[in-house]
Order: structure tokens, then sequence, then C-alpha cells
């Protein structure tokens, strides 16, 4: 190979590739590239580590006890041979949409709680269910099941401490049904949302991605999202009470126990 062609490009017996071959190439690797920067993009949303979500196309009907100690939430009894270790009810955000929470429009709505069947589209992540109702009606408590176990008390739940935590502020529908970046979350949507009794979560991401989400309440356990809407999608730190109810992890806390984080 002559001196003024060491640093030609050449495939098999062509020293030099015509221009519109390499054009071509040139093209397909460009192309090859995006693919790839868009696949890792996308990669944390279907990973363990992303925020997995689901909502299915079919209503589904549900039975169980729809309390009112914050928003109002509905127990749905576990089947089975429940063992000690598990919450014998599992626990379901009940919403009308993504910016309204349930409305209470059913007999005897001034009661703690009321034994219901519930239909609407489920939304799953692997922390929350919601259910966006389409139907609600009372029943006679033994339709539901004729050995319901006991509801554990709010004031039964166990206790870990106070706790000092710097995280995010979502709407539990937004967060069980979109992916809110870490301090970006659609902040006007979320602010409705939390203003029409859509439970508050207080969203934790590890420096790895991986991620916790905690039910916000106010000191008493009763609703606080209208007092905190304000912090919605900006990275704070949350001083408060964390516990455990039922199957899930919830923080007691006051509206002037938020703070921003100057250096997320």
């Amino acid at each position: 190979m002559r001196p003024n062609h060491q640093l030609d490009f050449f495939v098999g017996r062509d020293r030099q590739m015509p221009a519109r071959v390499r054009r071509f190439l040139y093209n397909r690797l460009i192309l090859i590239f995006l693919v790839i920067f868009v696949l890792a993009a996308l990669l944390p949303a279907f990973s363990g580590k992303g925020i997995p979500a689901f909502r299915n196309s079919k209503t589904i009907c549900l039975e169980g006890i729809l309390l009112r100690a914050a928003e109002p939430i509905l127990l749905v009894p576990r089947k089975g041979i429940i063992p000690p270790e598990i919450p014998p009810y599992s626990v379901v955000f009940p919403v009308t949409s993504c910016r309204e929470g349930l409305k209470l429009n059913v007999p005897n709505s001034e009661a703690e709680m009321s034994h219901v069947r519930v239909t609407g589209y489920p939304v799953f992540n692997r922390m929350h269910a919601l259910l966006h109702v389409t139907g609600i009606e009372t029943i006679p408590p033994l339709s539901v099941r004729n050995d319901l176990p006991v509801v554990p008390s709010f004031a039964d739940r166990y206790v870990f401490g106070t706790v000092s935590l710097d995280g995010e502020i979502v709407s539990a529908s937004c967060f069980s049904g979109m992916n809110p970046g870490f301090g970006k979350a659609q902040r006007a949507s979320t602010i409705r949302s939390l203003s029409s009794r859509i439970p508050p979560l207080l969203l934790i991401r590890s420096t790895k991605g991986e991620y916790i989400s905690l039910w916000i309440v106010g000191e008493e356990g009763t609703p606080i999202g209208p007092e905190i809407a304000e912090w919605a999608g900006r990275p704070v730190t949350i001083k408060g009470e964390a516990s455990m109810w039922m199957d899930k992890l919830v923080l007691r806390t006051r509206s002037d126990w938020i703070n921003e984080r100057l250096n997320p």
C-alpha cells in the first residue's frame, strides 16, 4: 500500500469505497445509534428499577370496606388462609379520574366505614393500586365475606420512628399511571390532584434508580393533600413519623415540616 493510501478505508479488493456507499453506511450507523439511545432512555420504565405501571382496559368489580380515615380508601379482603404476618386486607386508592378523589355519594357516607361494591379500571404498580371508579353501591357486610377479618386500627400501626426524608411529592394517581421525573412531575396536574382528595405520596429514589414511596397523611391521619400541594414536583425534605399500616408505608407530617432542598 502506497503511503498516500495508508489512511484510505477499503473493503475487500476495493481500496476506496464509493461515496454513495459511504453515505449509505453513515446514515445507517446514525440510525442504529439513535435506536440504541431511545431504547436506553426507555429501559428504566420497563425494568425493575423504573416505575412500571399497568392500566387494564377492562373494568373489574371489587367488594370491600370503604374507610374515611384520610382520603377515602378501599380495603379488599385477601382470599384464602392468610398467615399472621400478612395484612388481611389490600389497600386500594379509589379515584374518579386523574384529577379527582372519590366523592362519597353513597348511602351512609357519614359513617366511618361502608361495605361497598365498586367497579372501575384498575391501575397497578409495584407499591400501590388504584381503581378509577365507574360505579359504587353499598352492600350488606356478609355479602363481602361471612368471616371478614377485623379492620386494623390506624392507631395500631407499626411505628418506625421520627425520620427526615428527601424526595418528591407526587399524587398517587399520576404516580401509578405515568412516570414522573424526579423533581420534574407534571406540576399543575399534580397540584389539582392533591387539591381534590387524591392521596399524596413521597417518592424517594436511590442513586441506582430504585424507589420507594410513602403515603403522606396529617398528624391525626387526616387528609393533607391540599395543604402540601404547593410542594408538588419539587425536591423536598420532609420530617415526620414513618410507620407501616396494613401494606402501606405511611408518613405522618405537617405542612410546616416540609422544606425545599437547595442541592437536590
